[in-house]
C-alpha cells in the first residue's frame, strides 16, 4: 500500500530534503580531515566522458601491475624473475 499526494506521486516515508547550510555533525567534521577535498573538486570538473577515460586509464594501469604481481609470484625464488640469468 503506497500512500499518494494530492498529485497522484508516490510518497516516501522519509524526506529528500538537505540539512541546512550551517548544520554541523562532528562525525563528518572528523572525517572530513582525512579526505583530500581538492581532488574531489579535481574530478568534478572533468566531463562524464573525461571520467570514464580517466578510470579506463586507471583499470588498464591496474590490470598492468595485477599482471606484473601474478608474474613475479610463479617465478621461483633461485631463479631470476628476468629470465636470463642476470
Amino acid at each position: 500500500m503506497s500512500d499518494q499526494n494530492s498529485s497522484g506521486e508516490t510518497s516516501l516515508p522519509y524526506s529528500l530534503d538537505y540539512p541546512p547550510p550551517d548544520f554541523f555533525d562532528p562525525v563528518i567534521e572528523v572525517y572530513k580531515k582525512d579526505v583530500d577535498r581538492t581532488i574531489i573538486r579535481e574530478n568534478l570538473k572533468l566531463t562524464v566522458e573525461e571520467r570514464l577515460r580517466k578510470y579506463q586509464s586507471f583499470q588498464k594501469s591496474r590490470a598492468a601491475w595485477q599482471g606484473a604481481a601474478t608474474q613475479a609470484a610463479t617465478v621461483p625464488a633461485d631463479q631470476p624473475a628476468h629470465g636470463d640469468g642476470r
